[in-house]
């Protein structure tokens, strides 16, 4: 779907890599994709295109973006103890980013070899959004500001723990080959829509451990409100098939399935939230509990917006820009909890099990938006 979005960040990839003091025998880039990207034009031999035949079918029903990945770790030229780094088609990463992870694979392949544990933890740090000058679209950038939040809040805890309570992002995995191998993405149709959060938990469920990696990689929002929308519609669809499969057990599902249901009744919260501040005082002084829960949620939901804004924007970029963008993230949150409420309310009545919806993230594509089928930039994979 993002063809010159992949290529252009397999270059910025390799040229990143180039800079770190990593010689090229630890390091390539491989990406999986459905279509023919012509990855060996670039005459590089550092990169390595993946590609999914057509008639593949995965053996238990794997699709999208799972039966890419999930033929990508059968061919990849990956040996059993390297390691993976998943990234989508728009991320990127600087040396900072690579120091950090290696020092995970370098500390977790270590207590593999001491026989300390069978597999290396899974390492997993903060996607940042909208980081470049002039993001494509500004309003879902900002909306998106409270999923670095989670990052730092949510996921951030879970990786403390070394357990993936809520699963895991599809970008910025660390992952050994070996797990990748044991684990797999064919797991049907369930394990499809939301194959990450599937994947985490299946890995969890077989003795796998999550670690926190305390970097950066750097990523787009979708470039409209229906892209916006649509995509988490997918996710909160995606979920639902992930807290609904028999096939992992229960105790490694318990928690998403709190935090799906709570996803599920937004819809609801924000009505309150609207009421309570349409009805004012009058209806506050006789419900008093009503009040206070829904100015709490109202609260940390304020707090996680704002936390995103700071990790995203800098007033490096202008004062007045950055003055004007704090303003827009505090007065636009009612308009922001529409959209995802929009998304939920989309997931509930199209659930995503018939079809697999690509966000479209290359400024200049102009390829349909109703395709099924996804490119899976793969890795910068090390040693």
């Amino acid at each position: 779907k993002n063809p010159d979005l992949v290529r252009d960040n397999v270059v910025k990839a390799t040229t990143v890599l180039r800079k770190t003091c990593l010689p090229e025998w630890q390091w390539k880039v491989e990406v999986a994709t459905d279509n023919p990207l012509d990855l060996d034009e670039m005459n590089d031999s550092q990169v390595y295109e993946l590609l999914t035949p057509s008639d593949y079918v995965c053996p238990k029903g794997g699709k999208y973006k799972a039966r890419a990945l999930h033929h990508a770790v059968m061919i990849s030229t990956a040996r059993e103890e390297d390691w993976v780094i998943h990234l989508d088609e728009e991320s990127s990463f600087d040396v900072e980013t690579v120091k950090y992870i290696y020092a995970h694979c370098a500390k977790e392949e270590s207590s593999v070899l001491r026989g300390q544990k069978e597999w290396g933890n899974i390492g997993q740090g903060v996607i940042k959004y909208g980081c470049h000058e002039h993001p494509p679209n500004y309003l879902t950038t900002l909306a998106d500001s409270i999923r670095v939040a989670d990052d730092f809040g949510k996921f951030r805890v879970q990786y403390e723990v070394h357990e993936p309570l809520i699963g895991m992002h599809g970008s910025f995995v660390v992952c050994q080959t070996a797990v990748e191998a044991a684990v797999g993405f064919d797991h049907g149709i369930s394990g499809s829509i939301t194959e990450d959060a599937y994947f985490a938990l299946v890995a969890r469920a077989m003795g796998v451990k999550f670690s926190w990696i305390d970097a950066f990689m750097y990523e787009q929002s979708p470039f409209n409100i229906m892209d916006f929308i649509r995509q988490r519609s997918r996710w909160f669809g995606g979920l639902v098939l992930v807290c609904l499969s028999s096939a992992i057990p229960l105790k490694q599902r318990v928690v998403l399935c709190f935090m799906t249901l709570s996803w599920a009744v937004v819809p609801l919260v924000t009505l309150a939230s609207v009421t309570n501040y349409l009805i004012g005082t009058s209806w506050s002084a006789t419900t008093p509990a009503y009040t206070i829960a829904t100015s709490v949620l109202a609260g940390i939901s304020c707090w996680g917006y704002v936390l995103g804004f700071f990790w995203t924007f800098s007033p490096k970029q202008g004062w007045i820009r950055y003055v004007l963008l704090l303003y827009a993230q505090l007065i636009l949150q009612p308009v922001f909890a529409i959209m995802e409420m929009s998304g939920v309310i989309h997931g509930i009545i199209n659930p995503p099990s018939k079809g697999f919806y690509i966000v479209q993230k290359q400024a200049d594509g102009n390829l349909s938006n109703t395709a099924t089928s996804n490119p899976a930039p793969r890795a910068a994979e090390t040693a």
